[in-house]
């Protein structure tokens, strides 16, 4: 008898996934995308992970034409999207990195994006946002997006809409 409950118990857990679900962690800050001065609008599933101020950069493609050296550039970009984000200090890269999370083209305004959290398991860092939809929006079309700055990961990074 013992046996057969032995084997119950290791035939449950051999479909269970070996590694526990990972704790999500808040982002250190947000801020409304369009707060970047030049940010473009963006399209449903157009998010963006950027580990340096040149990925910065390149998610912003008006300061890509810009003729100032490009260390300027970035270095002024990161200045702006730090006061966007109301960082006491300047973004840590090395630490941090930020994720840009677009909810797509809105037929009203007053639409959100929130970016709930992220998670890590195995090379995958899970951001995980959700689309506010207003009860009653404005008369005009939006594109909700926000900017997080979260912790530093070199893997693979993938969106997740919680509904």
């Amino acid at each position: 008898m013992f046996v057969v409950i032995l084997a119950l118990l290791a035939a449950a857990g051999a479909d269970a996934d070996p590694e526990p679900t990972a704790r999500m962690k808040a982002p250190a800050a947000t801020a409304d995308w369009y707060g970047m001065r030049f940010a473009p609008h963006l399209e449903a599933g157009k998010h963006v992970a950027m580990r340096s101020p040149a990925d910065l950069v390149k998610a912003i493609p008006t300061h890509l034409a810009r003729s100032a050296a490009p260390e300027f550039v970035e270095k002024q970009v990161t200045e702006e999207a730090a006061r966007l984000l109301k960082v006491k200090k300047a973004i840590d890269w090395k630490k941090q990195m930020l994720v840009l999370v677009a909810g797509g083209r809105q037929p009203t305004t007053d639409h959100r994006v929130e970016v709930l959290g992220t998670s890590v398991k195995g090379e995958v860092m899970t951001v995980t946002w959700r689309l506010h939809q207003p009860e009653k929006g404005g008369e005009k079309v939006s594109s909700p997006a926000t900017l997080a700055l979260v912790p530093a990961h070199a893997g693979r990074v993938e969106f997740a809409q919680r509904k």
